[in-house]
């Protein structure tokens, strides 16, 4: 399988064993002291190809989750999804999404045949609903933040991709629980209010109606 075309949450479920190939390669400067420069030399650029390799493997299976996520938005919508819909989506050329629509296909992600409409395998399906529920707990995430809703897609659509699993587990639980009551919690009012002006309230729901920020809504 080309491994450019492999989601970040394949590749993560590799890492151990990326990280034991960088392991054994810095390992070359140990062994018999690294006495040559010509040794030393080739490790380091040993080192700068993987490096460069795996940041080009990250780029595009960003890339592919991206596709997958566009072509499962397009599918809900009319029940497949055809080159140009998916170029339109994403915003890049016919020939682009062509030549990926083949390499998802040869990766086992869509159904897809030339001239015809392509749909997500069950492995691909997967992938683009884990990416897009990534997507909507961070951009969630960022609107309580206070983030206007454009940027909080635009930021949601470059976080989802390296996010952490813990980091977007606590990400998670933190909107359930600001999404609890309605209006939001106090403080949430005040790290707002905060933002804005740099000025830290203290209030509890006992003097809420003389604090500068939820008396004024008590008021109106």
């Amino acid at each position: 399988m080309d491994l450019t075309v492999l989601p970040l949450s394949i590749l993560k479920e590799n890492h151990a064993k990326a990280m034991s190939s960088l392991q054994k390669l810095t390992g070359e400067f140990k062994l018999s002291g690294v006495k040559s420069s010509l040794v030393s030399l080739n490790t380091c650029m040993k080192l700068q190809q993987f490096g460069e390799q795996m940041a080009k493997i990250s780029e595009v299976t960003e890339r592919t989750e991206d596709y997958l996520e566009a072509i499962d938005t397009v599918v809900e919508r009319k029940g497949y999804a055809r080159v140009k819909d998916v170029s339109d989506l994403l915003g890049v050329a016919l020939s682009s999404v062509t030549e990926m629509f083949q390499k998802l296909s040869e990766a086992g992600y869509i159904n897809y045949e030339k001239y015809s409409g392509v749909t997500l395998t069950e492995t691909g399906q997967r992938i683009a609903k884990e990416t897009k529920a990534k997507h909507r707990i961070l951009r969630e995430f960022l609107m309580i933040l206070g983030v206007n809703d454009v940027t909080a897609d635009s930021d949601a659509c470059k976080i989802e991709h390296v996010v952490d699993p813990e980091t977007l587990d606590r990400m998670t639980k933190f909107v359930e629980f600001v999404q609890k009551k309605g209006e939001g919690p106090l403080w949430l009012d005040h790290f707002k209010y905060f933002y804005k002006t740099g000025e830290y309230i203290e209030c509890s729901p006992l003097d809420r109606d003389t604090c500068p920020v939820h008396g004024e809504k008590i008021e109106r």
